[in-house]
C-alpha cells in the first residue's frame, strides 16, 4: 500500500492495548492512518473488478493453454539454440586443445581460452537442464487459476501475508 499523496508505502503498526492493526503514513505533512481491517476490505472491493466472470472459464483455459504452448514452443527453440552453440564450443575446445598439443599456442592462451569456453559450457548445461518444464497437470493448474479468480475478492481476504504478496 502507498500513500495516495506522497506515493511513499504505508508502514503497518499494532495498537497493543486494543489489538488492532494499522497502517500510516511515514512522510511528513500526511496524516493518514487507517485502520488495516478497513484497508483490507477496500482492497479486497478493488479486487472485485478483476474476477473472472461466470460463463468466461472456457475461453479462459483456452488462452491459458494456447499462452502455455506458445511458451513451450519458445521453450523448444531456445533449447535448440543451446544444443547448437555447446556443440560449436565443444568443437573450440577441442581445437584449442590441439593447438596447445602440438605447440601453436602457450599455456597462458590455452588456459584462458580453456577456462572461458568451459564456463560457457557449464552455463549452457544449466540453462538446459532448467529449460524445458512442461506441466502435466495443466489442467488442474488451470482450474484452481479460475476458481481463486472467480472468487478474488473473498480468497484474498482469506490468504497468509506471504500468498497476497505473491498474488
Amino acid at each position: 500500500m502507498k500513500c495516495h499523496n506522497t506515493n511513499d508505502p504505508l508502514t503497518g503498526y499494532i495498537v497493543k492495548k486494543k489489538g488492532i492493526w494499522y497502517y500510516k503514513s511515514r512522510s511528513k505533512g500526511t496524516k493518514l492512518n487507517i485502520n488495516a481491517k478497513k484497508l483490507n476490505t477496500l482492497f479486497s472491493e478493488y479486487l472485485k473488478q478483476f474476477e473472472l466472470k461466470k460463463g468466461l472459464d472456457k475461453p479462459f483455459k483456452q488462452l491459458v493453454e494456447h499462452a502455455f504452448n506458445q511458451y513451450q514452443s519458445n521453450q523448444q527453440f531456445d533449447q535448440s539454440n543451446l544444443e547448437s552453440r555447446k556443440s560449436k564450443l565443444e568443437t573450440q575446445l577441442d581445437k584449442i586443445e590441439e593447438r596447445y598439443a602440438i605447440g601453436e599456442i602457450g599455456a597462458d592462451l590455452y588456459q584462458k581460452y580453456t577456462q572461458k569456453y568451459s564456463d560457457e559450457l557449464a552455463d549452457i548445461d544449466r540453462k538446459i537442464t532448467n529449460g524445458l518444464k512442461g506441466s502435466s497437470n495443466l489442467e488442474k493448474i488451470t482450474n484452481e487459476a479460475i476458481k481463486i479468480s472467480q472468487n478474488l475478492s473473498s480468497t484474498w481476504l482469506n490468504m497468509s501475508y506471504e500468498q497476497k504478496s505473491e498474488l
